[in-house]
Protein backbone atom coordinates (compact mmCIF):
# COMPACT_ATOMS: atom_id res chain seq x y z
CA UNK A 1 0.00 0.00 0.00
CA UNK A 2 1.14 3.50 -0.94
CA UNK A 3 1.87 5.90 1.75
CA UNK A 4 0.65 8.58 -0.04
CA UNK A 5 -3.36 7.20 -0.30
CA UNK A 6 -3.21 7.60 3.44
CA UNK A 7 -4.33 11.24 3.95
CA UNK A 8 -5.71 11.04 7.56
CA UNK A 9 -3.43 11.26 10.46
CA UNK A 10 -5.77 8.66 12.65
CA UNK A 11 -5.59 6.13 9.40
CA UNK A 12 -1.92 6.43 9.28
CA UNK A 13 -1.44 5.52 12.63
CA UNK A 14 -3.21 2.12 12.52
CA UNK A 15 -1.86 1.71 9.41
CA UNK A 16 1.71 1.54 11.08
CA UNK A 17 0.26 -0.11 14.07
CA UNK A 18 -1.21 -2.96 12.26
CA UNK A 19 2.46 -3.53 10.32
CA UNK A 20 4.34 -3.82 13.43
CA UNK A 21 1.33 -6.30 14.57
CA UNK A 22 1.40 -8.25 11.38
CA UNK A 23 4.84 -8.61 11.11
CA UNK A 24 6.35 -8.87 14.72
CA UNK A 25 9.55 -10.41 15.23
CA UNK A 26 10.16 -10.85 10.97
CA UNK A 27 13.36 -8.77 10.69
CA UNK A 28 11.63 -7.90 7.45
CA UNK A 29 13.74 -5.46 5.32
CA UNK A 30 10.67 -4.39 3.35
CA UNK A 31 8.94 -2.88 6.07
CA UNK A 32 11.85 -1.41 7.53
CA UNK A 33 12.46 0.84 3.99
CA UNK A 34 8.68 1.50 4.86
CA UNK A 35 8.36 2.60 8.17
CA UNK A 36 12.16 4.34 8.57
CA UNK A 37 11.30 7.50 6.07
CA UNK A 38 8.77 8.23 8.61
CA UNK A 39 10.56 7.44 11.63
CA UNK A 40 13.62 10.04 10.59
CA UNK A 41 11.19 12.69 9.03
CA UNK A 42 10.85 15.51 12.08
CA UNK A 43 8.62 17.50 10.59
CA UNK A 44 5.89 14.86 11.14
CA UNK A 45 3.85 14.94 14.81
CA UNK A 46 5.53 12.76 17.74
CA UNK A 47 2.36 10.30 17.35
CA UNK A 48 3.27 9.17 13.64
CA UNK A 49 6.80 8.99 14.14
CA UNK A 50 6.81 7.30 17.38
CA UNK A 51 4.35 4.52 16.13
CA UNK A 52 6.23 3.81 13.62
CA UNK A 53 9.26 3.44 15.70
CA UNK A 54 7.34 1.39 17.63
CA UNK A 55 6.37 -1.12 14.75
CA UNK A 56 10.07 -1.07 13.58
CA UNK A 57 11.11 -2.25 17.22
CA UNK A 58 8.72 -5.26 17.49
CA UNK A 59 9.51 -6.05 14.05
CA UNK A 60 13.42 -6.16 14.65
CA UNK A 61 12.88 -6.82 18.58
CA UNK A 62 16.06 -8.28 19.72
CA UNK A 63 18.33 -7.76 16.69
CA UNK A 64 20.04 -4.29 17.38
CA UNK A 65 19.72 -3.23 14.16
CA UNK A 66 22.34 0.03 13.53
CA UNK A 67 19.94 1.44 11.19
CA UNK A 68 16.97 1.82 13.21
CA UNK A 69 18.43 3.11 16.41
CA UNK A 70 21.32 5.46 14.99
CA UNK A 71 17.68 6.83 13.14
CA UNK A 72 15.89 6.71 16.31
CA UNK A 73 18.70 8.37 17.79
CA UNK A 74 19.25 10.97 15.28
CA UNK A 75 15.39 12.24 15.70
CA UNK A 76 15.99 12.75 19.37
CA UNK A 77 19.33 15.03 18.56
CA UNK A 78 17.17 17.08 16.03
CA UNK A 79 14.12 17.51 18.03
CA UNK A 80 16.18 18.76 21.11
CA UNK A 81 18.41 20.97 18.97
CA UNK A 82 15.29 22.91 17.29
CA UNK A 83 14.29 23.00 20.65
CA UNK A 84 10.97 21.14 20.00
CA UNK A 85 10.15 20.85 23.66
CA UNK A 86 6.22 20.18 23.00
CA UNK A 87 6.88 17.35 20.68
CA UNK A 88 9.67 15.55 22.99
CA UNK A 89 7.20 16.40 25.82
CA UNK A 90 4.35 14.92 24.10
CA UNK A 91 3.27 11.65 26.10
CA UNK A 92 3.49 9.82 22.43
CA UNK A 93 7.41 10.12 22.96
CA UNK A 94 7.83 7.18 25.25
CA UNK A 95 6.57 5.19 22.04
CA UNK A 96 9.80 6.49 20.06
CA UNK A 97 12.28 5.22 23.66
CA UNK A 98 10.60 1.99 23.49
CA UNK A 99 10.81 1.27 19.91
CA UNK A 100 14.63 1.79 20.55
CA UNK A 101 14.83 -0.28 23.77
CA UNK A 102 12.78 -3.04 21.81
CA UNK A 103 15.70 -3.24 19.47
CA UNK A 104 17.83 -4.27 22.20
CA UNK A 105 15.77 -7.10 24.31
CA UNK A 106 18.19 -9.49 26.23
CA UNK A 107 21.51 -8.50 24.15
CA UNK A 108 22.81 -7.21 27.48
CA UNK A 109 26.03 -5.23 26.78
CA UNK A 110 25.38 -4.79 22.66
CA UNK A 111 23.29 -1.60 24.27
CA UNK A 112 25.97 0.00 25.87
CA UNK A 113 26.92 2.22 22.39
CA UNK A 114 23.45 3.67 22.93
CA UNK A 115 23.26 4.12 25.86
CA UNK A 116 27.03 5.90 25.94
CA UNK A 117 25.12 7.87 22.84
CA UNK A 118 22.16 9.05 24.86
CA UNK A 119 24.73 10.33 27.46
CA UNK A 120 25.11 13.22 24.94
CA UNK A 121 21.74 14.51 24.66
CA UNK A 122 21.01 16.93 27.32
CA UNK A 123 17.13 16.55 27.47
CA UNK A 124 15.38 14.61 30.78
CA UNK A 125 14.05 12.30 27.32
CA UNK A 126 17.87 10.77 27.10
CA UNK A 127 17.46 9.58 30.88
CA UNK A 128 14.25 8.26 30.48
CA UNK A 129 15.07 6.17 27.54
CA UNK A 130 18.60 4.76 29.06
CA UNK A 131 16.53 3.51 31.75
CA UNK A 132 14.23 1.85 29.64
CA UNK A 133 16.99 0.56 26.90
CA UNK A 134 19.02 -0.76 29.53
CA UNK A 135 16.11 -2.84 31.44
CA UNK A 136 15.03 -4.45 28.12
CA UNK A 137 18.89 -5.32 27.19
CA UNK A 138 18.64 -7.50 30.52
CA UNK A 139 15.35 -8.73 30.68
CA UNK A 140 15.00 -12.01 32.05
CA UNK A 141 18.26 -12.38 33.32
CA UNK A 142 17.99 -11.51 36.89
CA UNK A 143 21.21 -9.60 37.16
CA UNK A 144 21.25 -8.65 40.69
CA UNK A 145 23.24 -5.77 39.75
CA UNK A 146 20.96 -4.38 37.11
CA UNK A 147 18.02 -5.31 39.56
CA UNK A 148 19.91 -3.10 42.44
CA UNK A 149 20.59 0.07 39.82
CA UNK A 150 16.72 0.08 38.87
CA UNK A 151 15.73 -0.15 42.73
CA UNK A 152 18.27 2.79 43.77
CA UNK A 153 16.70 5.01 41.16
CA UNK A 154 13.00 4.26 42.07
CA UNK A 155 14.27 5.74 46.26
CA UNK A 156 14.85 9.10 44.21
CA UNK A 157 12.82 11.63 46.16
CA UNK A 158 11.92 14.55 43.26
CA UNK A 159 10.05 17.71 43.58
CA UNK A 160 8.93 18.10 39.85
CA UNK A 161 8.80 21.97 39.35
CA UNK A 162 6.40 24.00 37.46
CA UNK A 163 6.78 23.48 33.52
CA UNK A 164 8.70 20.57 34.01
CA UNK A 165 6.31 17.85 34.48
CA UNK A 166 7.20 14.32 33.54
CA UNK A 167 10.72 14.72 34.62
CA UNK A 168 10.09 11.75 36.98
CA UNK A 169 9.16 9.47 34.32
CA UNK A 170 12.11 7.47 34.41
CA UNK A 171 11.11 6.12 37.71
CA UNK A 172 8.14 4.58 35.69
CA UNK A 173 10.72 2.51 33.67
CA UNK A 174 12.36 1.64 36.73
CA UNK A 175 9.26 0.13 38.20
CA UNK A 176 8.63 -1.88 35.38
CA UNK A 177 13.02 -2.53 34.97
CA UNK A 178 12.45 -4.07 38.06
CA UNK A 179 9.86 -7.13 37.02
CA UNK A 180 11.63 -6.68 33.21
CA UNK A 181 15.05 -8.17 34.95
CA UNK A 182 13.19 -10.67 37.69
CA UNK A 183 10.80 -12.55 35.19
CA UNK A 184 11.37 -15.54 34.26
CA UNK A 185 13.12 -17.00 37.73
CA UNK A 186 10.94 -17.92 40.48
CA UNK A 187 12.99 -16.62 43.42
CA UNK A 188 13.60 -13.30 41.45
CA UNK A 189 10.35 -12.99 41.35
CA UNK A 190 9.40 -13.41 45.18
CA UNK A 191 11.71 -10.88 45.89
CA UNK A 192 10.68 -8.75 43.20
CA UNK A 193 6.84 -8.79 44.30
CA UNK A 194 8.59 -7.89 48.11
CA UNK A 195 10.01 -4.72 46.93
CA UNK A 196 7.20 -3.64 45.04
CA UNK A 197 5.41 -3.95 48.57
CA UNK A 198 7.97 -1.81 50.01
CA UNK A 199 7.04 0.83 47.28
CA UNK A 200 3.70 0.65 47.37
CA UNK A 201 3.80 1.84 50.94
CA UNK A 202 6.64 4.13 50.85
CA UNK A 203 7.05 5.33 47.09
CA UNK A 204 6.38 8.37 45.37
CA UNK A 205 2.96 8.58 43.35
CA UNK A 206 4.78 7.97 39.97
CA UNK A 207 6.15 4.93 41.77
CA UNK A 208 2.81 3.79 43.70
CA UNK A 209 0.97 3.88 39.97
CA UNK A 210 3.25 1.86 38.21
CA UNK A 211 3.36 -1.15 41.14
CA UNK A 212 0.32 -2.56 40.08
CA UNK A 213 1.51 -2.62 36.32
CA UNK A 214 4.74 -4.04 37.16
CA UNK A 215 3.13 -6.79 39.15
CA UNK A 216 0.80 -8.28 36.13
CA UNK A 217 4.05 -8.36 33.83
CA UNK A 218 5.96 -10.17 36.06
CA UNK A 219 2.75 -12.45 36.99
CA UNK A 220 1.47 -12.60 33.40
CA UNK A 221 -0.84 -15.52 32.85
CA UNK A 222 -0.50 -16.91 36.42
CA UNK A 223 -2.90 -16.42 38.98
CA UNK A 224 -1.53 -16.62 41.94
CA UNK A 225 -3.96 -15.89 45.17
CA UNK A 226 -1.25 -13.19 46.85
CA UNK A 227 -0.82 -11.40 43.78
CA UNK A 228 -4.38 -10.94 42.01
CA UNK A 229 -5.62 -10.40 45.63
CA UNK A 230 -3.30 -7.45 46.41
CA UNK A 231 -4.29 -6.14 42.93
CA UNK A 232 -7.97 -6.09 43.85
CA UNK A 233 -6.79 -4.00 47.13
CA UNK A 234 -5.02 -1.93 45.16
CA UNK A 235 -8.17 -1.49 42.57
CA UNK A 236 -9.90 0.40 45.55
CA UNK A 237 -6.87 2.94 46.08
CA UNK A 238 -7.83 6.66 46.41
CA UNK A 239 -5.27 7.66 44.05
CA UNK A 240 -7.70 6.88 40.50
CA UNK A 241 -4.71 6.21 38.51
CA UNK A 242 -3.47 3.08 40.41
CA UNK A 243 -6.94 1.85 40.92
CA UNK A 244 -7.07 1.50 36.72
CA UNK A 245 -3.51 0.50 36.75
CA UNK A 246 -4.30 -2.20 39.29
CA UNK A 247 -7.69 -2.77 37.13
CA UNK A 248 -5.74 -3.67 34.26
CA UNK A 249 -2.74 -5.89 35.79
CA UNK A 250 -5.54 -8.03 37.29
CA UNK A 251 -6.45 -8.43 33.68
CA UNK A 252 -3.26 -9.56 32.65
CA UNK A 253 -2.97 -11.99 35.37
CA UNK A 254 -6.16 -13.81 34.64
CA UNK A 255 -5.15 -14.08 30.86
CA UNK A 256 -6.41 -17.22 29.46
CA UNK A 257 -6.85 -18.82 32.50
CA UNK A 258 -10.79 -18.27 32.83
CA UNK A 259 -10.41 -17.78 36.37
CA UNK A 260 -13.67 -17.66 38.50
CA UNK A 261 -12.31 -15.58 41.13
CA UNK A 262 -10.60 -13.18 38.98
CA UNK A 263 -13.90 -12.99 36.91
CA UNK A 264 -16.38 -12.44 39.81
CA UNK A 265 -13.86 -9.64 41.55
CA UNK A 266 -13.57 -7.49 37.81
CA UNK A 267 -17.41 -7.85 37.48
CA UNK A 268 -17.73 -6.55 41.16
CA UNK A 269 -15.52 -3.52 40.09
CA UNK A 270 -17.70 -2.94 37.10
CA UNK A 271 -20.76 -2.20 39.92
CA UNK A 272 -18.06 -0.32 42.10
CA UNK A 273 -17.17 2.11 39.08
CA UNK A 274 -20.11 2.20 37.34
CA UNK A 275 -20.45 6.34 37.46
CA UNK A 276 -16.92 6.96 36.44
CA UNK A 277 -16.81 5.75 32.45
CA UNK A 278 -12.81 5.80 32.24
CA UNK A 279 -13.13 2.74 35.29
CA UNK A 280 -15.29 0.71 33.36
CA UNK A 281 -13.79 1.11 30.18
CA UNK A 282 -10.94 -0.54 31.87
CA UNK A 283 -12.88 -3.35 33.41
CA UNK A 284 -14.04 -3.99 30.18
CA UNK A 285 -10.74 -3.96 28.83
CA UNK A 286 -9.47 -6.12 31.79
CA UNK A 287 -12.08 -9.17 30.97
CA UNK A 288 -11.04 -9.33 27.61
CA UNK A 289 -8.20 -11.60 27.67
CA UNK A 290 -9.62 -13.60 30.86
CA UNK A 291 -11.71 -16.39 28.98
CA UNK A 292 -8.73 -16.03 26.11
CA UNK A 293 -9.83 -19.71 24.98
CA UNK A 294 -8.80 -22.38 27.73
CA UNK A 295 -5.82 -23.70 25.40
CA UNK A 296 -3.59 -19.76 24.94
CA UNK A 297 -2.00 -18.24 27.38
CA UNK A 298 -0.30 -14.77 27.78
CA UNK A 299 3.83 -15.03 28.36
CA UNK A 300 6.87 -12.76 27.79
CA UNK A 301 8.61 -16.37 27.53
CA UNK A 302 6.64 -18.80 25.67
CA UNK A 303 9.00 -21.53 25.82
CA UNK A 304 9.93 -21.60 29.99
CA UNK A 305 12.72 -19.11 31.08
CA UNK A 306 15.44 -21.15 29.93
CA UNK A 307 15.05 -21.63 26.18
CA UNK A 308 13.12 -18.55 25.54
CA UNK A 309 13.56 -16.97 22.72
CA UNK A 310 14.40 -12.76 22.23
CA UNK A 311 11.27 -12.09 19.16
CA UNK A 312 8.74 -13.86 21.68
CA UNK A 313 9.49 -11.61 24.67
CA UNK A 314 8.33 -7.82 26.04
CA UNK A 315 5.35 -7.43 23.68
CA UNK A 316 2.39 -6.93 26.88
CA UNK A 317 4.65 -4.95 28.23
CA UNK A 318 3.57 -2.06 25.22
CA UNK A 319 0.13 -1.55 26.94
CA UNK A 320 1.64 -1.11 30.68
CA UNK A 321 3.54 1.49 29.01
CA UNK A 322 0.15 3.63 27.95
CA UNK A 323 -1.30 2.59 31.00
CA UNK A 324 0.83 5.24 32.88
CA UNK A 325 -0.98 7.94 30.75
CA UNK A 326 -4.44 6.01 30.65
CA UNK A 327 -6.74 8.55 30.05
CA UNK A 328 -4.20 10.41 27.10
CA UNK A 329 -2.99 7.00 25.59
CA UNK A 330 -6.04 4.75 26.21
CA UNK A 331 -9.12 6.27 26.85
CA UNK A 332 -9.55 8.78 23.25
CA UNK A 333 -11.85 11.92 23.46
CA UNK A 334 -15.55 10.64 23.51
CA UNK A 335 -15.97 12.51 19.84
CA UNK A 336 -13.93 9.82 18.41
CA UNK A 337 -15.17 7.54 16.00
CA UNK A 338 -13.11 4.92 15.58
CA UNK A 339 -12.89 2.59 18.90
CA UNK A 340 -9.36 1.05 17.05
CA UNK A 341 -8.14 4.31 17.57
CA UNK A 342 -9.04 4.85 21.20
CA UNK A 343 -7.27 1.58 22.00
CA UNK A 344 -4.39 0.34 19.39
CA UNK A 345 -1.73 0.06 21.65
CA UNK A 346 -3.50 -2.62 23.22
CA UNK A 347 -3.79 -4.61 20.92
CA UNK A 348 0.05 -5.38 20.88
CA UNK A 349 -1.08 -7.95 23.71
CA UNK A 350 -2.33 -10.10 21.10
CA UNK A 351 1.49 -11.09 19.46
CA UNK A 352 1.99 -12.19 23.35
CA UNK A 353 -0.54 -14.99 23.06
CA UNK A 354 0.84 -18.76 22.69
CA UNK A 355 -0.82 -21.97 22.76
CA UNK A 356 -0.92 -24.32 25.85
CA UNK A 357 -1.04 -27.36 24.22
CA UNK A 358 -0.24 -29.23 20.86
CA UNK A 359 -1.41 -32.09 18.79
CA UNK A 360 0.83 -33.45 16.77
CA UNK A 361 0.31 -35.92 13.80
CA UNK A 362 2.40 -37.68 11.78
CA UNK A 363 2.86 -41.11 9.81
CA UNK A 364 6.53 -41.46 11.23
CA UNK A 365 6.81 -41.48 15.12
CA UNK A 366 10.48 -42.19 15.30
CA UNK A 367 11.38 -39.26 13.75
CA UNK A 368 9.80 -37.09 16.60
CA UNK A 369 11.64 -35.79 19.73
CA UNK A 370 9.99 -33.47 22.50
CA UNK A 371 13.38 -30.90 22.31
CA UNK A 372 12.23 -30.41 19.00
CA UNK A 373 8.63 -29.40 19.84
CA UNK A 374 9.26 -27.19 23.06
CA UNK A 375 10.43 -23.83 21.27
CA UNK A 376 6.74 -24.69 19.45
CA UNK A 377 4.46 -25.22 22.29
CA UNK A 378 4.26 -22.67 25.28
CA UNK A 379 5.76 -25.15 28.16
CA UNK A 380 7.08 -28.75 27.98
CA UNK A 381 4.24 -31.28 26.23
CA UNK A 382 2.32 -33.61 28.44
CA UNK A 383 2.13 -36.95 26.90
CA UNK A 384 -1.00 -38.36 27.49
CA UNK A 385 -0.63 -41.39 25.20
CA UNK A 386 2.59 -42.70 22.88
CA UNK A 387 3.23 -41.22 19.77
CA UNK A 388 1.98 -43.33 17.21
Amino acid sequence: MSLSLLESAETRLIFYNSLGLAYAGSGRADVMDLLLPIVSDTSLTMELSAMAALSLGLCFVGSSNGDISLAILQVFMERVENNEEAQLKDKWSRFLALGLALLFVGRQEEADTTLETLKAIDHPIAKHTSVLVDACAYAGTGNVLKFQSMLHLCHDHLEVEEGKEGADLYQTYSVLGLALIAMGEDIGSEMALRQFGHLMHYGEPVIRKTVPLAMGLLSASNPQMKVYDTLSRYSHDNDIDVAMNAILAMGLVGAGTNNARLAQLLRQLASYYHRDMNSVFMVRIAQVPLPLMPTYFISNFPTGPIAHGQRDSLRQSIPLRSASTFKGCCCRPSHCPNIFYRCEVMYVTTTAAYARDLLICTSYPGELSLSSLLPCSGYAPSLLDDSG
